[in-house]
């Protein structure tokens, strides 16, 4: 089994941000507390933060649960920091990633996704990637320690890394955060907008998503109009004092037919999700054509019902979707069985959310716009 490290950088001044960037909060973590949980996470220990300005105030603040090591030529720039981290690193360790600290919102499934990637290639160096532009943390074979420390030309780390282009590896991502980091206030105010859907996707994420699994036009359409749909339903809901989780049920309605066009589509297309980085959401995409066990309105009933009154774009009653698949397949008993249970289903849940809202959901076709 091959042993991974990881190199945090965190030596420099932070002056175009103004505070000093790896002890800013993030939700109650610090940037740096954030990196670190990252890697354990991923079951990475060998964690080594490279220190410059503050050195002392970073050493006390993580005590003795990780390695800082001061880098004392750190306002010769990132490379230098680099090079103390690969210079600390034993001789067991395999591969290494690097990290700036201020880069922080990455999941932890971009990193065990990555090894993946690289355990099943001789790659010398694996990249995420996100809308196919490269991001962080490279993953980088220790085969290539000596070129780093001993590299004195222009361009950095980068640079280095491009002489082995041709043995690089690329790995998709749905994971926005590989290519926000954190210079400028706004840039934090950018991360900090990212990370408060978790543990589920952004807009952007969701698009990659959906770029990433080969969607349909016209189904990505219809997904669309079903996310939607499903968040209306669900404010309207929470008015009247429930608490679904709005994010949540956008998100699964958005992503519900990510996997049509598959064998138990609704099955492959939660596990497909799940596979990339956002299991939270897999439970509303795997019930959403049937629910084994209707007993009160949530998340997954809402993104059910929008997905039965939804006939491509466009409401539709939903005597008039039933009838239109009992003729669709009048010709087997099996299905029309399946079919009359998804319906009374749907039934029972319209008519409890029509209760609890108090208005028919048809009368919500102004707000479901057509995309």
């Amino acid at each position: 089994m091959k042993k991974y490290a990881a190199i945090i950088l965190s030596a420099g001044y932070s002056s175009r941000m103004g505070e000093f960037k790896p002890l800013m909060d993030l939700y109650g973590q610090t940037a740096l507390e954030r990196t670190i949980s990252i890697f354990k996470e991923c079951n990475i220990d060998n964690i080594y933060i490279v220190a410059g300005y503050k050195y002392k105030e970073i050493k006390n603040f993580v005590k003795d649960y990780t390695q800082v090591i001061y880098n004392k030529d750190f306002d010769k720039g990132m490379l230098e920091s680099v090079k103390t981290g690969v210079g600390k690193l034993s001789d067991d360790i395999d591969a290494f990633f690097v990290l700036p600290v201020d880069i922080p919102s990455i999941k932890p499934s971009t990193i065990k996704s990555i090894i993946d990637v690289y355990e099943k290639g001789n790659y010398t160096v694996v990249y995420p990637t996100f809308s196919q532009e490269k991001g962080h943390p490279p993953l980088i074979c220790t085969s290539i320690s000596k070129e780093i420390l001993e590299y004195s030309d222009f361009g950095g780390l980068k640079n280095i890394l491009s002489f082995y282009e041709e043995n690089s590896g690329n790995v998709q991502v749905a994971d926005r955060g590989i290519l926000l980091d954190m210079d400028k206030k706004e840039d934090y105010k950018v991360i900090l907008d990212h990370m408060s859907y978790f543990p589920y996707p952004d807009e952007l994420e969701c698009r990659e998503i959906i770029r990433i699994c080969k969607v349909e036009n016209e189904i990505e359409l219809h997904m669309k109009c079903v996310g939607k749909l499903s968040k209306i339903i669900a404010e309207k809901l929470n008015e009247k004092g429930f608490e679904i989780d709005v994010d949540l049920t956008y998100t699964g309605g958005l992503l519900h037919d990510i996997g049509k066009g598959k064998k138990e589509h609704a099955k492959q297309g939660a596990m497909m999700v799940s596979k990339l980085g956002y299991p939270c959401v897999s439970e509303v995409i795997k019930d959403h054509m049937d629910i084994p066990d209707l007993t009160e309105i949530g998340e997954r009933e809402v993104v059910y019902i929008s997905d039965k009154l939804l006939k491509d774009t466009y409401l539709i009653d939903i005597e008039e979707r039933y009838q239109s698949s009992l003729d669709k397949y009048k010709d087997y008993p099996d299905i029309i069985k399946n079919i009359n249970k998804r319906f009374d289903t749907a039934r029972k849940i319209k008519n409890r959310i029509e209760e609890i809202i108090e208005c028919k959901i048809e009368e919500l076709q102004e707000s479901v716009c057509n995309v």
